[in-house]
């Protein structure tokens, strides 16, 4: 069976939309559970006569959904709407001994003519460079590449890959629902509680992988060349981009509609719809495009 995801609206300090207090919202979590037991309410597409709300915790309890090593539904969904820049951050899993992994992947649904993305280190930067940038000079972004955004663009930021978003970007981000990141420069703002945001120099420093110096993998872009995204594979999910056509999904899947629409089960599902399938899987008829996420292991090629 699929089911239609309930977005949740997040506050952040950087956000370019409202929420109905007037508060800014920067992330749209389309898919989500965490370790407190919050989930998306799911809203079943299939025939009269069947369970037809549910939620992703209630599916992983009673085993009809995969659960990771922490107990929960090992993918989390998000679009992300940047007025302001994000802090510069990394994930934590690439060094020995961490207790989780998060890796994501960037689809650019939307940019200003401005946007920007930073990942990576520029050539010779070393690890007392990037320390002395952010103790003593406060910004390690002159030490980062940074490149024009582009609409379309697809971006694999594996752990412990230093990275950024910048202003006036719609970004889709599919990540291993692992809730840590480390900031290592937030631009020297205040948070909402009119307090300087934490910064995690130390514990940054020791999860940023030397070896994704270079940044992100640029996968290619949405469209008619077809992005081969196997080379996102993770220890966590595997992606495929879905053109127009029938897909089925089995268990666990997650389907983004990017452009257009979809049909799942037989009902519609518009652009900017997170899908999801249980054990029983379902049938996914494209009349756009999206992208396929899929937990590591549940068979899905």
């Amino acid at each position: 069976m699929i089911y239609a995801a309930v977005p949740r609206e997040v506050e952040r300090v950087w956000g370019s939309l409202r929420s109905s207090e007037g508060r800014a919202v920067g992330e749209i979590w389309q898919l989500y559970h965490t370790q407190r037991g919050e989930s998306s309410g799911l809203r079943a597409l299939s025939p009269p006569g069947c369970r037809t709300e549910t939620t992703v915790a209630d599916l992983v309890s009673e085993g009809l959904l995969p659960r990771n090593a922490m107990g929960v539904f090992p993918l989390l969904v998000k679009t992300l709407h940047t007025a302001r820049a994000l802090s510069v951050q990394v994930h934590p899993g690439a060094s020995p001994g961490s207790p989780g992994r998060k890796d994501e992947t960037w689809f650019v649904l939307g940019c200003g003519e401005d946007s920007w993305l930073a990942c990576g280190l520029e050539r010779g930067v070393g690890p007392d460079d990037l320390r002395e940038a952010i103790e003593s000079d406060g910004d390690p972004m002159r030490l980062m590449s940074r490149k024009k955004a582009r609409r379309g663009d697809i971006l694999h930021l594996p752990a412990g890959c230093i990275h950024a978003l910048g202003p006036g970007l719609e970004v889709l981000e599919i990540q291993a629902n692992y809730d840590v990141t480390f900031r290592l420069y937030d631009w020297d703002r205040l948070g909402a509680d009119g307090r300087p945001r934490e910064l995690h120099t130390d514990l940054g420093l020791k999860a940023l992988d030397w070896r994704t110096r270079a940044g992100c993998l640029r996968v290619g872009r949405m469209g008619s060349d077809r992005p081969d995204l196997s080379v996102c594979a993770n220890p966590s999910y595997v992606l495929a981009w879905l053109e127009q056509g029938g897909h089925t999904l089995l268990a666990g899947s997650v389907a983004f509609v990017v452009e257009g629409s979809a049909l799942a089960d037989g009902e519609e599902a518009r652009a900017g719809t997170c899908l999801v399938s249980d054990a029983g899987g379902g049938e996914l008829m494209m009349m756009g495009r999206g992208v396929r996420a899929d937990p590591a292991g549940n068979g899905q090629g």
